[in-house]
């Protein structure tokens, strides 16, 4: 049991991790230049 929610943890962050980056780009011009 522990596994699947440490896994579930995981892909919870991983999506999070994902939107931050895109709001952070949308307000930096920058991270589209590269």
């Amino acid at each position: 049991a522990l596994p699947s929610i440490g896994k579930e943890i995981l892909e919870m962050v991983d999506i999070l991790l994902k939107w931050i980056v895109l709001r952070f780009c949308e307000s930096n011009t920058t991270c589209l230049l590269k």
